[in-house]
């Protein structure tokens, strides 16, 4: 059944696959070797500009660097509020798996973005991975030395008369050690996915997902003994909630490594004569490769190729009656030879019954799967620039190379003269060679190359650098305020696909967790970004992932474009407006959070902004203390010996240093003791500061207001705006 599946769906789709054969010549620059164009005239230019290329490479540029230059790359979002620690830990374990030394992830979104720019739509497979490796080690033996023997009885040393030692060989043991364990991204090429016609999404189909997809077939080559070492079962999984081996039947029915060696396909399935190999051929013929040249050196290990389908879609499941309920089902199949190498519950895989499969788009259209790629939309403006541009080589040749018209002269043969530099042309008469002059018309091709690149930029949106050339007048348009409308402008185009980014990044992240919590180790060990009792944690369990309510991961807040300097533009405005207002001059943590963000705007990470302002929880609470309650902390070296609470904006400073004065000058201060004196001191003496920093601040705000206005000027006065708050 999956096999048919994905069998007709590659004859469903010979036509659309020939155009997406094109799409990867375009972009490689190999149009004329699989489609010569028929010149003006023979020998003429057949050059490929690979506008697809430029396109996709400025456009991918864009879009990876707005995802991943993200801070904080994850955030999360928490409906009950017993789960804000529980999604700071989830993001920032999320963040760590991203890393280039783990999942390398944006190397894998990168190569699945220029699949999606090429193709209209990519597939990445998400999927829960265990790799070990084994190394020796050399252990001491229990008796480190022994005395050299013959025949029973110990050498003696013929100086001392002692018996000879000699130390005993270490022993050799071979360890093992997990190298990864955690989620594994990988992008799918354009034909490795088949499914139902018409669906909008690859995941299940439902209430609430009506243009999902009944079924989706995933094919991938893998190596035999890829699939042996996912046939083995495994204390950490993966391969479901119980750790089963993922392609668990593949040695059932008598079916050993021989017969799979015996029964595999004897060509890489490259070569097979498949029509879904076309692609896989291509490749290999604009590379310059042949998967064939090296298999004859490798007969002494044979390790054949198989082409294993994963297919998602609903399965009713045995003994349960016709008619009855379906469950979403994983079923593992070979093709060639037809085995099922496994099965399972999606839930058991992915225990939130999401299909693991990360989409990425760039022009929706309608409600179909099928989205617009860069090749297609400039399929036509493509081959007019190659056109305008061979015209324009093959013109400039013909009218600036010199040629000549020579009149046939008395025993001569015409075509036996060869006209180029320094040569000397055997002529009765000089006058019988004349170079006629051409007039140079390659002007109007230039002209109409420039115009068919600026449609290229009104069509998609890219407008930088004017496309490799340089502006012979009119720049001042493109800097100052003119350049600032611009960049909006080109966040604005982009601003659709980077929505749609963010979204499967969203995917992404919580794809990742689920798999953390389903087949992590019991803990990770290791230290994350913060001080703070809710982020700094040595070693993180499951538990720290489980929520008790509703939650989300997405993008960070938006760094690399526009919006960067408008977000940090904001940031110094808030402060500059907020810092002298009583509500927050009240306040050191509402203080401390407007310098966090403008910190954060301006790309700084969250340990940069403690190693700068400190960690949060140092400073004041939001509402005052009463002198009792911060008596009975010092008292109790909460904040240790000689530590004290920082004074709040809203205490009466004078009321505390005379209450506490009083207390340790009281008959029980001096019968406990005098605990903590030394607190008691720096404390009253960090009120008097702020009583005297206090009093200077209301002696400034009297000489402002007698001095009044300086320049007449209101709030929001000033000599004019810049040229960002003129483009704004």
């Amino acid at each position: 059944m999956v096999a048919a599946l994905y069998e007709s769906g590659v004859l469903d789709r010979r036509d659309e696959a020939a155009k997406h054969l094109i799409y990867d010549q375009m972009f490689r620059g190999e149009v004329e070797k699989y489609s010569p164009r028929t010149g003006p005239w023979p020998g003429s230019s057949h050059t490929h500009t690979q506008m697809p290329y430029w396109l996709v490479d400025s456009i991918e540029a864009r879009l990876n660097h707005t995802i991943w230059s993200q801070n904080p790359l994850v955030i999360g979002i928490w409906e009950n509020p017993n789960d804000r620690a529980r999604t700071q830990k989830s993001a920032r374990l999320v963040e760590w798996h991203l890393q280039p030394r783990r999942m390398n992830a944006r190397a894998l979104w990168s190569r699945a973005s220029k699949i999606r720019l090429n193709h209209g739509k990519s597939v990445s497979l998400i999927y829960p991975a265990v790799a070990r490796y084994k190394y020796r080690t050399l252990i001491a033996p229990e008796v480190p030395e022994d005395y050299q023997m013959v025949n029973g009885m110990p050498i003696e040393d013929s100086e001392t008369g002692e018996p000879i030692k000699v130390p005993n060989e270490p022993q050799v043991q071979v360890e093992e050690s997990i190298r990864y364990q955690g989620p594994t991204m990988y992008p799918l090429e354009w034909d490795d996915t088949m499914y139902p016609i018409g669906c909008m999404n690859l995941q299940a189909k439902a209430q609430d997902n009506p243009g999902g997809a009944d079924w989706v077939v995933v094919r991938q080559v893998e190596n035999l003994s890829l699939m042996r070492n996912r046939s083995e079962v495994s204390e950490d999984g993966p391969g479901g909630t119980f750790h089963d081996p993922l392609y668990g039947f593949m040695f059932e029915d008598e079916r050993d490594w021989k017969w799979w060696e015996d029964n595999a396909p004897a060509v890489p399935i490259s070569l097979s004569a498949d029509w879904n190999n076309e692609r896989e051929k291509q490749q290999q013929t604009m590379e310059g490769t042949n998967a064939a040249g090296g298999r004859a050196k490798i007969e002494n290990r044979p390790n054949p190729e198989c082409e294993v389908l994963w297919h998602f879609g609903p399965w009713r499941l045995p003994g349960q009656e016709a008619g009855g309920e379906e469950e979403e089902m994983i079923f593992f199949v070979s093709r060639r030879p037809r085995v099922l190498l496994g099965a399972f519950r999606l839930s058991d895989f992915v225990f939130t019954g999401r299909r693991p499969l990360l989409e990425m788009h760039y022009q929706t259209v309608s409600n179909r799967i099928d989205s617009m790629g860069v090749c297609e939309i400039v399929f036509h403006l493509s081959e007019e620039l190659d056109t305008i541009h061979n015209m324009r080589m093959d013109v400039g040749f013909a009218t600036n190379m010199p040629w000549a018209f020579v009149r046939a002269a008395s025993g001569i043969t015409s075509s036996d003269i060869n006209i180029h530099p320094m040569a000397l042309i055997p002529v009765d008469d000089p006058k019988d060679v004349v170079y006629p002059q051409f007039q140079n018309v390659t002007s109007f091709y230039h002209q109409e190359e420039n115009l068919t690149l600026s449609i290229v930029e009104r069509v998609m949106g890219v407008t930088d650098l004017f496309l490799g050339m340089s502006p012979t007048k009119g720049g001042a348009a493109r800097h100052a305020t003119g350049f600032l409308g611009t960049q909006q402008e080109a966040e604005a185009r982009m601003a659709n696909p980077l929505s749609q980014d963010a979204e499967s990044f969203s995917f992404l992240c919580k794809m990742i967790r689920d798999l953390e919590v389903q087949y992590g180790p019991e803990e990770r060990a290791f230290r994350v970004t913060g001080r703070s009792e809710d982020v700094d944690r040595q070693v993180i369990t499951r538990d720290d992932l489980w929520y008790e309510g509703e939650y989300d991961l997405r993008l960070g807040a938006n760094v690399g474009m526009y919006s960067q300097g408008a977000r940090y533009e904001r940031a110094v405005g808030e402060y500059q407006q907020f810092a002298q207002n009583p509500i927050v001059a009240q306040d050191m943590s509402r203080l401390w959070e407007l310098s966090a963000e403008v910190l954060r705007a301006g790309g700084r990470r969250e340990s940069e902004i403690e190693l700068r302002l400190g960690p949060k929880d140092a400073l004041p609470g939001g509402d005052p203390k009463d002198p009792n309650e911060v008596i009975q902390e010092i008292i109790n070296f909460r904040y240790g010996d000689g530590g004290f609470p920082q004074p709040h904006a809203n205490d009466d400073n004078g009321r505390f240093v005379r209450t506490i004065m009083d207390f340790i000058q009281s008959d029980a201060y001096m019968a406990m003791g005098q605990p903590n004196l030394e607190g008691f001191i720096n404390y009253m003496g960090a009120q008097q500061q702020a009583m005297m920093a206090k009093q200077q601040q209301q002696q400034k705000m009297m000489a402002e207001a007698q001095a009044g206005p300086q320049d007449g000027r209101g709030l929001g006065g000033g000599r004019g705006a810049s040229p960002q708050a003129r483009a704004a």
